[in-house]
């Protein structure tokens, strides 16, 4: 595999910082209902397999995780998801 540019580093960590500059969490709330219309929008069964790549506060993984699929999660600002962990809304 190539090594990673230090261009693509450069603007990696800047969208950390940025993601991390705030409280996402209060802007996600505004946006809840719609990450579970998507999730039942499409129609999630239990035993189903859900990546949400930048998942944040979690919208869509949660209510994925609760129509019973088997949810994979990954983040750049991983502080989001620990404030939701300890708030219970994400198992570890």
């Amino acid at each position: 595999m190539d090594a990673i540019s230090p261009q693509f580093s450069q603007l990696k960590s800047a969208m950390k910082s940025t993601w991390m500059a705030g409280d996402f969490g209060e802007i996600a709330k505004y946006t809840a209902r719609e990450g579970e219309d998507f999730v039942a929008r499409i129609g999630i069964k239990p035993g189903a397999r859900a990546l949400d790549v930048a998942c944040g506060t979690g919208n869509t993984a949660i209510p994925a995780a609760r129509a019973g699929a088997d949810v994979s999660r990954g983040t750049v600002a991983r502080v989001q998801t620990r404030r939701h962990h300890r708030h219970g809304q994400l198992d570890a």
